[in-house]
């Protein structure tokens, strides 16, 4: 249980991640696919 509740924390900080780097001006196409590779874990 404890696994998931890891996962969980760091999928969270993961989307906070990629999301600021939206915000800094990286390009969508590149945090898309960082988002699959961080989803597909």
């Amino acid at each position: 249980m404890s696994e998931l509740i890891n996962n969980s924390k760091y999928r969270k900080e993961r989307l906070k991640e990629l999301i600021l780097k939206l915000h800094e001006g990286e390009s969508a196409e590149a945090v898309k696919k960082e988002l699959v590779e961080t989803l597909s874990l």
